[in-house]
C-alpha cells in the first residue's frame, strides 16, 4: 500500500532537501533525500501538493499543509524546473501565472 510519511521538505538554491523532522535540519544532522535542482526534470502538481520527477531516480511526492504553503513551494520551484503539468487542476492558473515569471 502506498502511504506518505511526514517529512520536513527545505529547498537551497542548488538542491531539495527532505529531513525526518525540523529539529534535524536545525541541527545540521544529514538529510533523508537530497536531490540537486538541476536533476529534476519535471514538476507534477495535484490537489494537495506536487511530485518532482528526477533524472534517474524515484519520485518525490510533497503534500502541503495549505493553499497558501503549495503556492509558495510552486512560486519557488517552478522557474528553477524545466516542465511543469499544465493539468494541476485547480492549481493550473497559479502554474501558468508563476511561468510567466520565469526567467529565460
Amino acid at each position: 500500500a502506498n502511504s506518505f510519511i511526514p517529512k520536513y521538505c527545505l529547498q537551497f538554491a542548488d538542491r531539495f532537501a527532505a529531513f525526518a523532522r525540523p529539529a534535524d535540519a536545525a541541527h545540521g544532522m544529514k538529510p533523508r533525500t537530497e536531490v540537486q535542482i538541476t536533476q529534476v526534470r519535471f514538476l507534477e502538481c495535484f490537489a494537495k501538493g506536487f511530485i518532482l520527477h528526477f533524472r534517474g531516480g524515484n519520485p518525490l511526492a510533497a503534500n502541503c499543509e495549505s493553499s497558501s504553503e503549495f503556492q509558495r513551494w510552486l512560486g519557488a520551484l517552478v522557474p528553477l524546473i524545466p516542465e511543469v503539468d499544465l493539468k494541476a487542476g485547480r492549481h493550473a492558473k497559479l502554474v501558468e501565472d508563476l511561468q510567466k515569471k520565469k526567467i529565460l
